[in-house]
């Protein structure tokens, strides 16, 4: 019966169930620095090892382990110390009974070793240490490739297993392989996509070395013509991959053919990535583009892909209205957001709707409204405050109002207060306060001194070196629009 009051039960058993080899091995693991950097703990082991051999494990006292361990320190601090100690001494012990375990299994060790290797990227490392360990001992015939391939999908197996509870009922081993192979596929090709599409922004290199594989794999098994989300999937791959516009036409096919069978998420995924797509090629030129963008939200909206906890986003909503705006729709922007504004949170709908007709407004050149409008905006919002400020500076410059140098100054300080905002926004904003500055002042002089030919050619080479900075500013907003008004004053 365990009677020491010393040490846990739980200690008791692990001390009681080592082997005498083991027993002296569990004394080098504590001694080596490697796991062990207290030598009190080596101290303690080798009074329990005393013991062990004495049989005596159950009648010592707390009093001779301390006077042990701790010779020169005061009875009751060095008992205190004991008890941690034998805490610590604990988990040592179970992290080498770890240690023995894996030893015994040279596969999991490997495995483990090459999943390390590969969550750091270390492609060289991982392939000699597969030809040295992993090819000895004939893993998947010698086949690097192959090899990683099996690896990743046991990696993956669990996820699986979760999702796919039909496997529990199925009991024919090959239709439980290809069904596993067929969702790996699916996810791999929803990952290289996802890859390629943050690489839009990034243009940071992306490892594709398994890519031909699984397409290669998709073919063998006709997998594209029996999954709609790999069909799906595989033409966005190659679209990112290539760029041709063929493939972008592809998946809008197969979304219209098939999105009853893909899932809200699914689609999700899919429609965020193709608008990606479209706003790069937009920015380059391709003004075809911004029309797919609408299209492509007004699909979304119908099929409910952008209510959250039963509304709709309000960055997707502002989104959507500054596409439709950008391309001159103001008819249809007016009926979305009379259609859209009541699914939105009430928290932020009233918010939302005089944004919303500020900006309409703004882009109807009937600017005593927006500004109206954008002051009904609540000060304390801070997802519109800075776009509605930014669009009241426009504003009272368009209308030559007198309190614009008022306003940009109230503007400059809470760019230097806000403390939510990030270093880009702060200098991007901060830019852009600096040059509507100067270009009032160009345009204060103008009207002054229009009349006045010699001493206009100085203004007029003002605007000409402002004009020449927003050139090579890259870091601003409204770069555009200040670029229109100063060439207006040139």
């Amino acid at each position: 019966m365990f009677i020491n009051f010393m040490i846990s039960k739980t200690l008791y058993c692990l001390l009681e169930s080592l082997r005498e080899e083991e027993k002296k091995r569990l004394a080098d693991y504590i001694a080596s620095p490697f796991f062990n950097k207290d030598k009190n703990i080596i101290r303690l082991y080798d009074f329990l090892q005393k013991k062990m051999k004495q049989k005596k494990m159950q009648n010592f006292d707390k009093r001779a382990v301390a006077k042990y361990v701790f010779p020169k320190l005061e009875t009751a601090t060095a008992e205190r110390k004991v008890i941690t100690l034998f805490k610590k001494i604990e988990g040592l012990i179970l992290g080498f009974l770890a240690t023995l375990k894996s030893e015994e299994n040279s596969d999991e060790q490997v495995i483990l070793l090459l999943n390390a290797l590969n969550s750091r990227n270390i492609e060289t490392v991982w392939k000699k240490v597969w030809q040295k360990y992993g090819a000895k001992q004939k893993r998947i015939n010698n086949n690097i490739d192959n090899f990683r391939y099996k690896y990743l999908l046991a990696q993956n197996w669990h996820e699986f297993a979760i999702f796919d509870s039909k496997l529990k009922l199925n009991t024919n081993l090959q239709d439980v392989i290809n069904e596993f192979e067929t969702y790996y596929i699916a996810q791999m090709l929803q990952y290289i996509s996802a890859a390629l599409n943050s690489k839009q922004k990034s243009h940071l290199p992306i490892d594709l070395s398994m890519l031909s594989g699984i397409l290669n794999r998709v073919e063998e098994r006709k997998l594209d013509a029996k999954e709609p989300l790999i069909n799906c999937y595989k033409s966005i791959v190659l679209l990112l991959q290539t760029q041709d516009k063929v493939f972008f036409d592809e998946v809008l096919l197969i979304l219209t053919a098939n999105t009853l069978q893909l899932a809200k998420e699914e689609l999700i995924g899919i429609y965020t990535i193709l608008i990606n797509y479209c706003i790069v090629q937009y920015r380059q030129g391709q003004s075809l583009f911004g029309e797919h963008i609408l299209t492509l939200y007004t699909q979304m909206l119908e099929r409910d892909c952008l209510i959250k906890n039963h509304y709709l986003e309000y960055m997707h909503f502002k989104n959507i209205l500054a596409v439709a705006l950008r391309l001159k729709k103001v008819s249809w922007a007016k009926t979305f957001v009379h259609k859209y504004e009541s699914r939105l949170n009430p928290n932020i709908r009233n918010d939302m709707k005089y944004y919303s007709e500020g900006l309409i407004f703004f882009q109807e050149r009937k600017y005593e409204d927006a500004q109206f409008s954008f002051l009904q905006v609540n000060e304390f919002n801070f997802v519109f405050h800075l776009s509605k400020e930014v669009h009241l500076l426009r504003v009272f410059y368009l209308c030559d109002n007198p309190l614009l140098d008022s306003k940009l100054e109230t503007f400059r300080s809470y760019l230097r207060q806000n403390k939510q905002l990030t270093l880009k926004a702060r200098n991007e904003y901060g830019n852009f306060y600096k040059k509507l500055k100067q270009l009032y002042r160009i345009k204060e002089q103008y009207e002054f001194l229009k009349n006045n030919p010699p001493k206009l050619k100085r203004i007029q080479k003002q605007a000409e070196k402002l004009l020449e900075s927003l050139e090579t500013e890259e870091s601003m907003r409204q770069k555009v629009w200040l670029y229109e008004q100063a060439q207006a004053v040139y």
